[in-house]
């Protein structure tokens, strides 16, 4: 079921980063970042807490979380002129995230493939949302580290969610 309590929160955090956006250079950013990050927290809590999970709400949870992230990055990513050479490093797992869907769809394995989330996904969403408050702050000499260590939690990631898909394969086999 798609629309019940929990991935209605999961589904607000679109509408936070719009505001964010809109608001970007005052305050009012701030607050709905924070009210975006503390909804991905709250969604994720409560539906293990009630017993809840479901696909449907772990895939738009995940989903969700890409838009509030990209779209506020882009806006500041605008904002800030920062160099292009941010993009791949701070969007290397959503571009392999892509990149995995299109070739688990060709192998025709994408409706039999589930990806739970896994502590390294979770990790570099702290520092993604980190970084997102960085660039509002404008702390630019912190940028460029920041972005590293999303880079490299990236590859972390990467890997992670692909030897764990690996094992799964192994199993089902």
């Amino acid at each position: 079921m798609y629309f019940t309590p929990i991935n209605l929160l999961s589904a607000s955090r679109v509408v936070w980063a719009g505001l964010a956006i809109m608001f970007l250079g005052t305050w009012l950013s701030f607050l709905f970042l924070g009210i975006g990050i503390f909804s991905d927290f709250l969604d994720g809590t409560l539906s293990r807490k009630y017993k809840l999970t479901s696909k449907e709400g772990a895939f738009i949870d995940g989903f969700v979380d890409k838009i509030f992230f990209i779209s506020i990055f882009v806006a500041l990513f605008l904002r800030l002129n920062l160099p292009l050479y941010y993009v791949p490093l701070v969007f290397l797992r959503e571009i392999f995230i892509v990149l995995a869907a299109i070739v688990l769809f060709i192998l025709k394995v994408a409706k039999k493939t589930s990806f739970k989330a896994r502590w390294s996904g979770k990790i570099l969403t702290i520092f993604q949302f980190g970084f997102l408050l960085i660039l509002m702050l404008e702390k630019s000499e912190i940028y460029y580290p920041l972005a590293l260590a999303i880079f490299v939690l990236s590859i972390w990631s990467v890997g992670d969610y692909a030897y764990s898909f690996l094992k799964g394969l192994k199993r089902r086999a």
